[in-house]
Parts: structure tokens; C-alpha cells; sequence
């Protein structure tokens, strides 16, 4: 988007839309979550032993399936899925082989692509949504709006933010951060501290840290005034996701009029080189039962038609499997674009 002529347009049109970013870390094997079944001997040529059969598979139309455990989860405890409702009016498309020329195939290279949308041979150290959100906020650091101009639920920074002189996204690195933040209004828990010399330090730099964080009144206040209208998938216990309960707090945070626009969330657990049939599976059912819990969650609040999520990975994964049941690093993948608001739903 730099030097584009799309970011005026942008910048010039209040809007109360919301993008929710859902990075899939590791790189999404996009050929057993958008299955061909158009080519399904040559898929299952290739995929011996991970390959799904037709009888397992959700017909799209055009040639492509869904698993069927992404509309009737398997491995979780609440089996709530709604894709093929979505699906079916409108409300989710999908975009194949997007990626960028002369892959790398390096985790690094491909997260600093897809976040600085910098082109071939260009070297960018500022991020698509960065540049968009400085010319939002353009005096940022010296006038801190009221709101975080964007929420990053992930474990580091990341260039997407990056607008030249700060990231400008707020970071939550865990869930257990983003409890503390909307149970207590602070970062740092400052009252249950030792009573010795140790525990007075300690809650003096917490305090402090405290103070830095402009935006924690604002976001306990929002998820506060909400609450969820449905129960999202529990995956606590499984490798600690954590997917449904992120998502259920954005929902309230959103139904709370935070006024955020942007958020991000990343999912852990992409990069299977080995035993990826189950893994895969269940990343999926997790990815399908939350996103699905979300819109409804929206719904009722008619707040759907108002969000679009879209999914994004480093890049896809090689259509032969290894030696080690999984899969290798590869060069484009699907996107999955979710929402009412859609113009337009199905293959684009």
C-alpha cells in the first residue's frame, strides 16, 4: 500500500468497520484445508498417508472441499461449527495461491513479506497496516489517542505495525496478560507482592510499568459494558490455543465499542514437517469452532455484517507429503475471508 492511491481513499473515509487478522504461524498447509477434489488421484498420489478421502470431505463446489471435521468438529469438547451455513450465504470466500515471487521459503522472510506487503526487491522496515495507521494517527507518540489505533494479541512486535517511528500496535503477549488487563485494569499485579524489600522493588517497577500502559482502563471498561451471548469452544489443555477464548474477548471488546479497528490474533502450530495429520486436524476444528462462535457471538448484536476476518500464513506447503507424515515448506496458499459484510462470497 505504499505510495498507493488506495491509502488516501482510506484515510479519507470514516468508517466503523473492523479487521480481524488471523496470522497462522508456521506456514498452513493449504492443500488439506482447501482439498482438490477436481484432482483428487493426484492429490492422494502425493498424499499416501495424510491425503483425505473423498468420503471425509465438505463439497464446495468448483473442485475444492472443506474437511468435514471443520464442520463437525471431532476432537473438541462443544462441536460448534457453522462454515457451511457461512459458506452457503455468502459469508466466507476463499482466495488460492496468494504469495509473493521467488519464495524463500524462510519463516523470517515470509512474516517480513506478508507484513511489509514490501514487493519483490524492495526492502521495506515499515508494515502495510503501519503506514496506513500513521497517516490515521499521524502525531501518535505526541498525542496519544484514547483508543489503541490497533490490538496485537502475539508474543512480539511485528513489523506490520511498524509505522517508521513506533509500533503503534497495542501488544497483549498472552491471555493470561489480557485477563490481568481486564480483571484488574493493569498490567501488573501490584497487591499480591511479598512483604519484604524484594516485594516493595518489584511493586514499584510494576507500578511504573503500569502507568506507561495508556490504554488498560479503556479496554477493561469496553469488555466490561459486553458480554458473550453464546459459549465459545474450550481448547485450553491442547497445547494451550487459547483460540476460542481470544476471540471471545474481541467480540466483547467490540460489542463494548472500544472503538479499536484493527486487531490481530496469532495461532501457533502451522509448521508441520512431521505427524500432521492429527495436529492438522485440530488446529482446524479449533480455527472453524472459534471463528464460527464469533460471527454468532457478532450476530447477535448485528454487529457481524460490520467485521471482516481473513487468515494469513507465511506461505503454503508442499503438495508431497514427507517421510515423516507431514508436509514441507512451499510457496502460495489459500486465504479464508469470513464476514456478512462481503461483497461477494465463495472462490475469488
Amino acid at each position: 500500500m505504499f505510495g498507493s492511491p488506495l491509502v488516501p481513499l482510506m484515510n479519507s473515509s470514516a468508517s466503523d468497520k473492523i479487521l480481524l487478522i488471523i496470522r497462522l504461524l508456521g506456514g498452513n498447509d493449504s492443500f488439506n484445508t482447501v482439498v482438490p477434489t477436481i484432482q483428487h488421484n493426484i492429490y492422494t498420489s502425493e498424499r499416501p498417508s495424510i491425503g483425505l478421502p473423498l468420503n471425509s470431505l465438505y463439497d464446495l463446489g468448483s473442485g475444492w472441499a472443506l474437511p468435514n471435521y471443520m464442520i463437525n468438529p471431532t476432537l473438541s469438547q462443544t462441536n460448534l461449527s457453522n462454515l457451511n451455513n457461512m459458506w452457503n450465504n455468502g459469508q466466507m470466500a476463499i482466495l488460492h495461491g496468494v504469495g509473493y515471487p521467488n519464495s524463500s521459503q524462510s519463516h523470517f522472510d515470509g512474516q517480513k513479506n506478508w507484513s511489509s506487503a514490501s514487493g519483490e526487491n524492495v526492502e521495506l522496515n515499515t508494515g502495510w497496516m503501519g503506514r496506513h495507521l500513521d497517516q490515521v494517527f499521524p502525531d501518535y507518540l505526541n498525542n496519544i489517542p484514547n483508543i489503541p489505533p490497533a490490538i496485537h494479541i502475539g508474543t512480539n512486535n511485528d513489523l506490520m505495525f511498524e509505522t517508521g517511528s513506533s509500533n503503534i500496535a497495542y501488544l497483549i503477549q498472552s491471555i493470561e496478560k489480557l485477563n490481568q488487563i481486564i480483571s484488574t485494569g493493569e498490567l501488573f499485579d501490584t497487591t499480591n507482592l511479598s512483604n519484604c524489600l524484594y516485594g516493595t522493588e518489584l511493586g514499584f517497577v510494576r507500578s511504573i510499568a503500569n502507568s506507561t500502559q495508556a490504554f488498560t482502563s479503556t479496554i477493561k471498561n469496553a469488555y466490561e459494558s459486553s458480554e458473550n451471548s453464546i459459549a465459545y469452544p474450550n481448547t485450553v489443555g491442547w497445547e494451550q490455543r487459547y483460540m476460542g477464548e481470544k476471540l471471545s474477548i474481541i467480540a466483547r471488546l467490540i460489542k463494548g465499542d472500544l472503538g479499536t479497528r484493527i486487531f490481530m490474533v496469532d495461532m501457533s502450530g502451522f509448521d508441520t514437517h512431521d505427524q500432521q495429520a492429527v495436529v492438522h486436524q485440530h488446529l482446524m476444528e479449533d480455527l472453524a469452532e472459534s471463528i464460527s462462535s464469533f460471527y454468532s457471538d457478532l450476530e447477535s448484536s448485528g454487529l457481524a455484517n460490520k467485521v471482516l476476518t481473513m487468515t494469513t500464513s507465511e506461505f503454503g506447503r508442499n503438495i508431497r507429503e514427507n517421510g515423516s507424515g507431514g508436509t514441507d515448506h512451499g510457496n502460495g496458499g489459500a486465504m479464508l475471508m469470513f464476514g456478512s459484510g462481503l461483497q461477494q462470497g465463495g472462490f475469488l
